[in-house]
């Protein structure tokens, strides 16, 4: 991860992990009123703080928190029927969908409930997003990423990936049809396991992109606007002008200075008009998934060993992005074709010898 990323944490709670098996989706018991009252929490306590410190960081907690509650409530029963039944029309979901549209216009939940999840926007705002790992050095400190996995799980994930040096065998051994769909099952089921205890938690970063950070506000822009907005609008007439003429001969100094050029000229528009400030939104946002590096790994590694598999799309993208849908619609009808073949490829029993039949009149 680039150092100064500024980074938005979401947790996305373990209990609502989910794993996926060739047969379909299986998804622990949770008590969701309990984590929604959490998240609810989240969004006072973000809306509080983008109101006290107006910053990208601010605004992301806000709007990872609000795509929790949108994903929670709102998709309907998509994760079991892998269908969306249109735009919601309960009024707590419109108001989300409205306020996490103000604060990041190309959000890709709000994109995916409003034009459906086989969109192509719908796609595309998924796609834009990274998995990156987390990194201790980052401005990142989501206590559950900083702290990591326990060593109960460490110890449980070593096991498990030892055991994936037999799976590779059971593929590369396998003959028959029978055997190929035994190996497969044996390694989607033992990389979700693993995946399970390595993605336990995540989070959402935001990060300006260059040409934004390039862009962004000096801190001597800032400073004038500061010092002008404390100023009644009436009362400010001299000490614009009067900035405007050391602005002007700043100008003259650095003539050939391009970059400084701009950062004056930009100066002299705020002291002619310190109230007309870009409003703040993530609009245009780096948007990334964080991770374990462990979990990372691993979703890499069964990328490469199951192709077909949902699990890494959904871990990659989250279990809401149309990825994942269409990749466990995709490997179910895969799965159904390999099973037929391998019962069509079972030798049929031998037909019994019919008992004679005799009669007596």
């Amino acid at each position: 991860m680039r150092p100064g990323f500024r980074i938005i944490s979401v947790l996305l709670f373990s209990a609502l992990s989910i794993a996926y098996s060739p047969t379909g989706v299986s998804q622990p018991k949770v008590n969701l009123e309990q984590a929604l009252d959490i998240n609810e929490m989240k969004i006072s306590m973000a809306e509080n703080s983008l109101k006290v410190n107006p910053s990208l960081r601010t605004l992301g907690e806000l709007a990872a928190a609000l795509e929790h509650s949108l994903n929670s409530r709102c998709f309907g029963d998509m994760l079991t029927s892998l269908s969306y039944q249109g735009p919601p029309q309960d009024p707590d979901c419109l108001a989300r969908m409205e306020r996490l549209s103000q604060i990041y216009p190309d959000n890709p939940v709000v994109i995916c409930l409003r034009d459906g999840i086989e969109a192509p926007s719908c796609r595309e705002g998924y796609q834009e997003q990274h998995l990156v790992a987390f990194s201790g050095s980052s401005s990142y400190q989501d206590p559950l990423l900083k702290v990591g996995l326990s060593e109960s799980d460490s110890k449980k994930l070593g096991q498990l990936a030892i055991t994936l040096q037999d799976i590779d065998t059971e593929f590369r051994s396998a003959a028959t049809e029978e055997q190929k769909l035994r190996a497969l099952e044996d390694g989607s089921n033992l990389y979700n396991q693993i995946l399970s205890i390595a993605c336990k938690v995540s989070g959402l970063s935001l990060d300006e992109p260059q040409d934004s950070q390039e862009q962004r506000e000096d801190s001597s822009i800032r400073e004038v606007r500061e010092k002008l907005l404390k100023i009644p609008p009436a009362l400010r007439g001299d000490y614009q002008r009067q900035l405007l003429q050391q602005a002007e001969e700043e100008l003259g100094r650095v003539k050939n200075d391009a970059a400084q050029k701009k950062i004056i000229l930009q100066k002299m528009n705020v002291i002619q008009e310190p109230d007309q400030k870009k409003t703040l939104t993530a609009a245009g946002s780096l948007r990334m998934r964080v991770v374990l590096s462990q979990c990372k790994d691993f979703i890499e590694k069964f990328e490469k060993a199951l192709p077909d598999d949902p699990s890494p799309p959904c871990y990659r993208y989250g279990r809401y992005s149309p990825q994942c849908v269409t990749a466990i619609k995709n490997w179910r009808a895969y799965y159904r074709k390999l099973a037929a073949r391998v019962e069509k490829s079972r030798p049929k029993p031998p037909t019994p010898t019919p008992a004679p039949i005799i009669s007596s009149f």
